[in-house]
């Protein structure tokens, strides 16, 4: 579809030229319209030269236009994709912290549960007594 836009854009001004000149025809053949002067046939071209010669420069302006917001679109998407691409790190780098807190959590669990097993079997330190005596 972007790709397309320009040319449909180059398309719509070749038929708009082919229009003005259909219509300058028209004209030239029915006598003019009346307020324009008539004019030899070199001038008559010149004016007709000078007038493709505008239409080639506006169509040259807005291909231009085109041209830069398609430029500004791409680089817009790059920085879109950019964005996207450390939002997802950081998600991947919340996701691997979650992990690493639950497994804390199953540490923790797992040395309370130790320690009460230590506390139920009651297991309490022996004095120390040298086997033999002197």
């Amino acid at each position: 579809m972007i790709v397309c836009a320009p040319l449909l854009l180059l398309l719509l001004l070749l038929l708009l030229l082919l229009l003005l000149l259909l219509h300058d025809e028209r004209i030239e053949q029915f006598g003019g319209t009346g307020h324009r002067r008539r004019v030899t046939g070199a001038a008559r071209g010149r004016c007709r030269c000078r007038r493709i010669q505008q239409i080639l420069a506006r169509a040259r302006r807005r291909l231009y236009l085109t041209l830069d917001a398609l430029d500004q679109f791409t680089k817009l998407r790059t920085q879109m994709m950019m964005v996207m691409m450390m939002v997802m790190m950081v998600m991947e780098l919340m996701k691997m912290l979650m992990l690493l807190k639950v497994l804390l959590l199953l540490l923790l669990l797992l040395m309370l549960v130790e320690q009460r097993l230590l506390l139920r079997l009651r297991v309490r330190p022996t004095r120390w007594r040298p086997c033999c005596t002197a």
